[in-house]
């Protein structure tokens, strides 16, 4: 049992908060047979945050061929890059890459890359939630020559067996896979009752070459195929049609709004004002740290609320609380999470933020402080699953210089080739 005294919730009020096991046992009351207490005083608490697409291990690649199309960039840097992959490299990847998100308030991701099981080693060494998905192309992996069933033997493996571990299916993308792949994949989700994570029309030339090559866009391929419910959960999603969009409302879809990597790339500006009209739940996403270049949700979540405002032109289009929501609230339901949300009977993963920085006063406003004046530097103890897996910025569980020297080792080695 954790006890967090006094600490300030969004509202600006001061409450308690008791957690017993891995759920919330209780807001506002103080427990005196708390295992451990920390104090809150001056600090502010907020629900974990939930990157809902990266590919966490690609932190390997950060910097490396920045400034080119995506397609370029895949072709010529990430996948020739990729064919030195190993499980260790996977392994300190993650490593790195959950560092980087519990610094900055994540507790919990969804994941599409290889090496699956080093990828979940890395997660429950440093305690936060992993929703990991093989990546599945209709040509050799870095792990395997057939992704599909390297896919299908981590879901057997690990369906079930971790409170951190969740597989999903996660083959690429359309334009990697043909149909009949994504067939099989949805016959495995269907079986296992999987998430099915996939890129959607993240660029235009993608959805045109589609619509050339099978005389349909991507989304209706989807469509027709019985692939959209409410466990379909796409990543991108920018050129979208209104069609699509009333498509995507209907079957409950879930997207994953990665304004960041988006803007990297010049794929676009996603509809997320006609996306919430309609009711589609939306949450965050960092994307991989080789096209964002960081897996920082603080900064996702001002640059998605920027982006939105001056592209529609109106400041109010889209709101801090807004886009704490998408970040916290949207993403628990996409993965049918109870998360989210600080309240009784909701999982314990809380992130203790510093409002005593000079970047954090005054507060008049904690919800607009949090969105527009945070940094990752202000997340100071991060809970997941009810247990502290960081306190004062210093990780419990892993030695984090470690850590950081054998990823630049296998990071230098992999582009070395």
């Amino acid at each position: 049992m954790v006890c967090i005294e006094n600490v300030r919730f969004l509202d600006g009020s001061v409450k308690h908060i008791v957690t017993e096991g891995t759920f919330i046992e209780s807001v506002g009351e103080k427990k005196d047979r708390s295992d451990s207490v920390i104090d809150g005083t001056g600090y502010l608490v907020i629900p974990g945050l939930v990157n809902t697409h990266t590919h966490l291990a690609m932190t390997l690649l950060r910097g490396h061929g920045d400034d080119l199309p995506l397609q370029e960039w895949l072709e010529t840097k990430v996948w020739p890059a990729e064919k030195g992959l190993t499980g260790e490299a996977v392994y300190y990847g993650s490593l790195l890459g959950a560092m980087e998100m519990v610094k900055s308030g994540t507790t919990c991701f969804v994941d599409m890359y290889f090496f699956c099981r080093d990828v979940a080693r890395a997660v429950e060494e440093i305690g936060m939630r992993g929703y990991l998905g093989s990546g599945i192309f209709d040509f050799p992996s870095p792990e395997s020559d057939d992704p599909f069933e390297t896919a299908v033997k981590f879901i057997e493996e690990a369906k079930g067996k971790s409170e951190l571990v969740v597989p999903v299916m996660a083959p690429h993308a359309l334009y990697t896979c043909s149909e009949e792949t994504f067939h099989k994949c949805l016959e495995v989700a269907r079986k296992y009752d999987l998430i099915f994570h996939t890129h959607v029309s993240e660029t235009e030339r993608e959805v045109r070459e589609f619509v050339d090559q099978k005389g349909t866009t991507p989304v209706e391929f989807l469509y027709e195929g019985g692939f959209l419910d409410e466990k379909f959960l796409a990543a991108h999603c920018v050129w979208l049609n209104d069609r699509e969009l009333d498509v995507f409302a209907e079957k409950g879809v879930k997207v994953s709004h990665n304004p960041v990597s988006n803007m990297k790339i010049a794929a676009g500006i996603m509809r997320l004002p006609d996306m919430v009209k309609r009711g589609i739940a939306v949450s965050l996403a960092t994307d991989g740290a080789a096209s964002n270049n960081s897996l920082d949700m603080i900064e996702v979540m001002k640059v998605c609320a920027l982006l939105h405002k001056v592209h529609a032109g109106d400041p109010t289009v889209v709101t801090a609380g807004n886009v704490l929501r998408m970040g916290t609230v949207n993403g628990a339901e996409s993965l049918g999470l109870k998360a989210g949300v600080i309240a009784e009977g909701y999982l314990a993963d809380l992130v203790l933020v510093d409002v005593k920085k000079p970047n954090a006063v005054p507060y008049h406003d904690f919800t607009s402080n949090m969105v527009y004046a945070m940094q990752s530097g202000n997340v100071d103890t991060v809970i997941c699953n009810g247990k502290v897996i960081m306190e004062n910025r210093q990780f419990l569980g892993v030695d984090e210089g470690e850590i950081l020297e054998k990823a630049e080792e296998v990071a230098q080695d992999m582009v070395a080739g």
